[in-house]
């Protein structure tokens, strides 16, 4: 007993098995306290229930709330002995809620697992009905979430979403540069930062509106392995046309059961049906009151049909009926009208690469009449000029056909008639030639 300093001194292990009650306590060295569960309590004497134990229980050293009998309370921080892992508790103080997972190197945010071991950082668990971060800034200010792969230049920020909150824009980056936003107005925006037509890049409407920009080829649309629709059109959710490939790599366009396919192997674009099937002599081009206006061809016209109410799906190089109507048929090129072919226009007769003519007569054996002749009221023989090939001759008629008023005979005289006004077809028909006739020979 030191009795200056009112003190025991004690050089020996002193052994307690009671309550040792002491206004302060000053260790000059190690305070050992060894049990099953060594804890120490702290009791706030101005709270209630509102103590704290450190105790070491279960391979674990853990701060825990303590109520005023002396007992715990629930969990506030434990540091698990075994894995290194620390853990803070909700405030049940029953489930750790924020863990070091020392293994992994991960800090898990309401998760008690790590779901990928690459993750570092993770929130959430299965059965949480919402987890996430929040950046706080100002209204003006940018958040960031930042992928580095070093410290120098843009190593720093190499990988970023940006979040504008003067703007109210979000920016994601590669390569340390941005490279597509979400305006404001809910657009996404692709290789630029605003809808310019004359920028690169990509602008998807929030509204379905979508533009595409770019020096060259601007969409490249594949299907694999079988034929059938690329591209399908629809008005209301219903279908009104679609464009898609047949005949393994031929195209068609169209709308239902009617299509257009452009086969390149055969130079040809052929009328088709559904998804560009098979579909012959169905397809109309134009209607009665929806007319095409020019047609323009450098090669020949196949009809299988009537042109102006006039079938000639039959007719082949001559051309055997006679018509006498407005409309009449014509053959093929390069054919011959045997019979006769009124119009009510012109007929131009022309030939690019030789002289253009007209051929009268019997083609075989050169016998026969020809005729040129101009039609009143589409009654024929009014006026006319003909060929008479038994006596090699050429005449103008007028009226009807003995009413003669010129003729050319192939011995070289040129005869008009002087007669006297002609009352009837017999006139003619007794006329003298000498005497009706003034002849001049050439």
């Amino acid at each position: 007993y030191d009795g200056t300093n009112d003190e025991w001194d004690f050089n020996k292990d002193i052994n307690v098995t009671g309550t040792v009650t002491s206004d302060g306590l000053t260790v000059d060295g190690v305070v050992e306290i060894s049990s099953t569960t060594p804890t120490l309590r702290f009791f706030e004497t101005d709270q209630t229930d509102e103590g704290t134990i450190l105790r070491s229980a279960g391979d674990s050293f853990q701060i825990t709330k303590m109520l005023d009998t002396g007992a715990a309370d629930g969990i506030r921080f434990g540091i698990d002995q075994s894995s290194g892992d620390i853990s803070f508790y909700d405030s049940a103080g029953t489930t750790p809620k924020l863990t070091w997972d020392a293994s992994a190197e991960a800090l898990l945010l309401g998760s008690t697992q790590l779901n990928y071991s690459a993750t570092k950082v993770q929130t959430g668990l299965a059965t949480a009905s919402a987890a996430g971060f929040n950046v706080f800034t100002s209204a003006t200010g940018d958040g960031y979430l930042l992928f580095s792969d070093g410290n120098v230049g843009n190593q720093a920020y190499v990988g970023q979403v940006r979040y504008n909150h003067a703007s109210n824009f979000m920016g994601f980056g590669t390569a340390g540069a941005e490279r597509m936003r979400i305006d404001s107005s809910g657009n996404l925006i692709i290789g630029k930062t605003s809808e310019s037509s004359n920028t690169a890049g990509h602008f998807l409407s929030e509204s379905g509106y979508l533009r595409s920009t770019r020096n060259g080829s601007v969409q490249v649309l594949n299907r694999i392995t079988t034929d059938g629709d690329i591209i399908s059109i629809q008005k209301d959710g219903s279908s009104v046309g679609s464009i898609g490939t047949a005949n393994s790599g031929d195209l068609y366009i169209g709308n239902d059961d009617t299509t257009l396919l452009f086969a390149g192997g055969s130079d040809a674009i052929i009328p088709r049906g559904t998804a560009g099937a098979t579909r012959d002599a169905a397809i109309s081009l134009g209607l009665s009151s929806h007319r095409f206006k020019d047609l323009h061809l450098s090669g020949n016209v196949n009809v299988g049909g009537t042109v102006d109410g006039v079938d000639i799906a039959a007719r082949d190089a001559i051309l055997t009926s006679t018509t006498t109507t407005a409309n009449a048929a014509l053959p093929k090129a390069g054919g011959t009208v045997t019979g006769e072919v009124d119009f009510q226009g012109k007929l131009i007769v022309s030939n690019p690469s030789t002289v253009g003519h007209m051929q009268m007569g019997n083609i075989s054996n050169d016998q026969g009449n020809g005729y040129i002749r101009s039609s009143i009221l589409m009654q024929r023989n009014q006026d006319q000029i003909s060929y008479d090939a038994s006596t090699d001759t050429w005449n103008h008629v007028g009226g009807s056909s003995t009413d003669w008023s010129m003729i050319a005979h192939a011995s070289g005289s040129f005869g008009i008639w002087s007669g006297p006004s002609v009352t009837s077809s017999t006139d003619y028909t007794n006329a003298t030639w000498d005497t009706n006739f003034k002849w001049l020979s050439v």
